[in-house]
């Protein structure tokens, strides 16, 4: 730089965005999706922003604590603070590991306690009026066939390429978070309806899900897709591709899929983030009530 200036001769702005950009940059060497780094990146240049750039080295508990009242004050969802904190206290472990800063102030910071939501979820029977919708082309229903069938997330959909299909075997390779791989079985619906897709195909490689550009399936253009095929058969305040992961999940677990299969299905790494499909639908409630009370 001119002058000479060193890293520790920066202004605040710049010694606080430049330890931010090595977060960044380190998070998509990991893997990290591009809705999880946009995530990271906002994160942490509100924090920036609220101590007016001081560099982390000199961000202390309290900066932090100040910050988290503040959100509080003027943030009404809670799960939103909890993950602004989680990416707090990941860009300081990165920090420390590489000698930047002395400590981690966000370590013994507690997260707002959660209303944990049951989220939203298809019912078998809008399930199969889902799946059975007349009119789809070819690559929607296939779409709907590998979500609902494997459970699997919005980007692990649009990043599949034809060398991931197995049709022999009956599986796809799916590349979850953090590089992840994990081999996914297919349903026999879900592998049919492949096998029609794939014919319609004039390409034998590159990505598994085009657009009418002949491209790679972008994740908008996916929840516009699958969003506009639920409201056809469901009335659900909240819906997205990860509709169909959650239903995925329920359905296992209403029908007797031990907890730790679901959590490798799903591809968590901890069965707390599973756990919370573990509500019951009425319509097992019921089944169960029937069956074990003396008097139904």
């Amino acid at each position: 730089m001119a002058g000479g200036m060193t890293s520790s001769h920066l202004p605040c702005y710049f010694q606080m965005k430049e330890e931010i950009d090595k977060f960044i940059e380190h998070l998509k060497l990991e893997g990290a999706s591009h809705h999880t780094i946009r995530s990271y990146r906002i994160d942490l240049k509100e924090l920036a922003d609220f101590l007016k750039q001081k560099p982390a080295s000199q961000i202390s508990k309290r900066d932090i604590r100040d910050w988290l009242g503040s959100l509080m004050r003027w943030e009404s969802d809670r799960s939103s603070i909890s993950r602004k904190l989680s990416s707090v206290r990941s860009f300081f472990k990165f920090l420390l590991q590489r000698n930047i800063v002395q400590q981690n102030p966000s370590l013994d910071l507690s997260a707002p306690k959660l209303n944990r939501k049951i989220p939203p979820f298809l019912t078998e029977s809008d399930t199969e009026k889902l799946l059975n919708l007349k009119g789809l082309s070819s690559r929607d229903q296939t779409i709907l066939e590998v979500l609902y069938g494997t459970g699997i997330r919005a980007s692990e959909l649009t990043s599949l390429n034809l060398e991931n299909v197995n049709l022999m075997n009956e599986t796809i390779k799916v590349l979850g978070k953090r590089g992840r791989e994990r081999i996914m079985p297919l349903t026999r619906k879900a592998l049919v309806a492949l096998q029609k897709y794939l014919s319609e195909r004039e390409t034998y490689d590159g990505p598994l899900f085009l657009n009418k550009y002949k491209t790679r399936l972008s994740a908008r253009s996916l929840y516009r897709i699958v969003n506009r095929h639920i409201r056809m058969v469901a009335e659900l305040t909240r819906m997205s591709p990860h509709t169909l992961r959650h239903t995925f999940a329920t359905h296992l677990l209403d029908h007797g899929c031990d907890l730790r299969t679901v959590q490798e299905l799903l591809g968590h790494r901890s069965i707390s983030s599973t756990q919370i499909y573990t509500h019951i639908t009425p319509e097992r409630l019921k089944e169960i009530y029937t069956q074990a009370h003396p008097r139904a």
